[in-house]
């Protein structure tokens, strides 16, 4: 099965905001690293929520080219967003508990904690942006 130039641009293209909307939140947690402790940021609700947008929006786009034109999608739908939450769930649980290792055993300050979770997370956005974009201009 052959993939229309055009869907597989639009999905590359969602594909490529993916790792930009997760460099963008690093950074945001690196430059703002010492008021993500003492401080709540309504600001944070609304970048979750574009950010879940374009998320949601990739997603959606894959799921799309995976069903292709099947007329039930009411069980692959549920399926995949079931995968989706548990994977979500168990990297979520994997964080914490390394977290709690690290500030309660170790006695590492979560500031400091935050920070190496966002470089983490940042160096692994650059990769897939910089192979996403590659792939987008090729």
């Amino acid at each position: 099965m052959e993939k229309s130039p055009r869907s597989y641009y639009i999905l590359y293209h969602w594909s490529f905001l993916i790792p930009l909307t997760i460099i963008a939140t690093c950074l945001y947690n690196l430059y703002h690293r010492n008021q993500l402790i003492t401080g709540s940021f309504r600001v944070n609700y609304w970048i979750a929520l574009f950010f879940g947008f374009i998320h949601g929006l990739g997603f959606s786009r894959l799921l799309r080219s995976l069903l292709g034109n099947s007329e039930n999608i009411l069980s692959p739908l549920f399926a995949f967003n079931i995968g989706l939450e548990a994977g979500q769930l168990i990297i979520l649980t994997i964080i914490i508990v390394f977290s709690l290792v690290l500030t309660e055993l170790f006695k590492v300050k979560q500031t400091s904690f935050n920070i190496f979770l966002s470089l983490t997370g940042l160096m692994i956005a650059l990769v897939l942006a910089v192979t996403r974009f590659t792939e987008l201009i090729i």
